[in-house]
């Protein structure tokens, strides 16, 4: 074939293949430009051995072509990027714990100072600068810098209703004496909130239940413990419908009254300084004194007269001789006297009109003469003269009219034994 160059039009499409070339014998002065397009070249038939060194560029590879399986191998942990030339390169591996940084022009491995390890005082500063810049609700927060802790006080008078949950507050979270009558709801307490005997004395403060704060009929005798009910919890004027049973002391500061019987008193006493009355009520009312269901005593009401059923007995107290004896008509009613010499009876004190006091004067061995006072009245005012013999007795009684002791008896030289 002549060196002149073959047109692209006188070969039909798809004549020349890999058979009908000699090796080598095709060279570049042999092939028109661009005389070769895809539609002379049979499929697979361009292989790396074809293409001479640095001929394909950018411009021959298509977007998206080049995959991982079209780049050569690379080590564990390196990175392409690009050089100062523009040109790519491999970033060898880093230390550990190096972060990529950039400088402005080109990327490194570099320690990163900025997200280094925080310390504990760090954390804690960082903590602590959470609390004490925050807004809290019915609690303080206070950061104590100095051992890095973080104390939470609730404050006085913060926690409102609205931060309970219901039914959340128990007995055992109210101290003692910690619910008045504000915190009760009128009408409120029933006998089924009321366990048996649990309302102690220390349980309730003083005034604190009104009628407000219990529905009627609700509190019980089971509900109350022993001896948890003293005079602080009793309102004055109380009107007791039924019997009153006390076992100890009753102490009243002013009037007990009583509309049926009251079956047993004893140790009676006033300690307030007035007077200790027992009154009927009535003008028609008796008041009887009894021992074992006997009537004793009975102070009539529609006479006002006082009835013994047994006879009195006024206990025997020995005066002290001396050269005038003293005598308290009060607390020796029914005297007794044994002079030591001769002597005068002096005039009685605590004298009280319609008193009747009585005395005996027994000489020992020796007789003693006996003076009278002149409060002392006898028959013809004349005084007696005391029996003047050893052992024997005279026994003298008299009534005061508010004035003088009148003497409304006497019996005398009698025997002792």
């Amino acid at each position: 074939m002549a060196t002149t160059k073959i047109p692209a039009e006188f070969l039909a499409n798809n004549t020349i293949v890999s058979l009908s070339i000699a090796e080598n014998i095709i060279s570049t002065r042999e092939l028109a430009a661009n005389g070769i397009t895809s539609a002379q070249i049979a499929s697979n038939a361009i292989l790396t051995r074809h293409i001479d060194d640095n001929q394909i560029t950018g411009d021959q590879i298509a977007d998206n072509s080049v995959g991982t399986p079209q780049l050569a191998g690379i080590a564990r942990g390196k990175i392409i990027v690009g050089d100062a030339s523009g040109n790519p390169a491999l970033l060898s591996l880093g230390s550990s714990g190096y972060v990529l940084k950039s400088d402005g022009s080109d990327i490194a491995w570099a320690e990163d100072a900025d997200t280094a390890a925080l310390t504990s005082e760090q954390v804690q500063d960082i903590a602590g600068a959470m609390f004490s810049s925050n807004t809290e609700t019915g609690i303080a927060a206070t950061y104590q810098d100095g051992d890095g802790t973080i104390d939470l006080v609730i404050g006085a008078n913060v926690i409102v209703a609205g931060m309970i949950a219901q039914n959340s507050i128990l007995t055992r979270h109210i101290d003692d004496n910690q619910v008045t009558a504000d915190q009760i709801a009128a009408s409120t307490i029933t006998t089924t909130q009321i366990a048996a005997n649990t309302i102690a004395t220390g349980n309730v403060a003083d005034n604190a239940i009104d009628g407000t704060k219990i529905a009627s009929n609700s509190i019980l005798t089971r509900h109350i413990d022993d001896d948890q009910i003293t005079g602080a919890q009793l309102a004055d004027n109380i009107d007791i419908v039924g019997t009153l049973d006390v076992t100890g002391a009753l102490v009243a500061d002013s009037t007990i009254t009583a509309s049926g019987t009251i079956t047993t008193l004893s140790n009676l006493n006033s300690t307030s300084g007035n007077d200790l009355r027992l009154n009927a009520g009535s003008a028609n009312r008796d008041v009887f004194v009894q021992v074992n269901g006997t009537t004793l005593l009975t102070a009539v009401g529609s006479t006002g007269q006082v009835r013994a059923a047994k006879s009195a007995m006024i206990s025997q107290v020995a005066l002290t001789s001396a050269s005038t004896v003293s005598w308290d008509s009060a607390a020796a009613a029914n005297a007794m006297l044994v002079p030591g010499a001769n002597l005068t009876i002096g005039s009685p004190s605590n004298s009280v009109e319609g008193a009747v006091i009585s005395i005996e004067i027994a000489m020992n061995g020796t007789p003693r003469t006996i003076a009278w006072h002149t409060v002392f009245e006898f028959a013809a005012s004349t005084a007696p003269v005391a029996t003047a013999t050893a052992n024997k007795t005279d026994i003298f009684t008299f009534r005061y009219n508010g004035s003088v002791w009148q003497e409304i008896g006497r019996v005398q030289n009698m025997a002792q034994t």
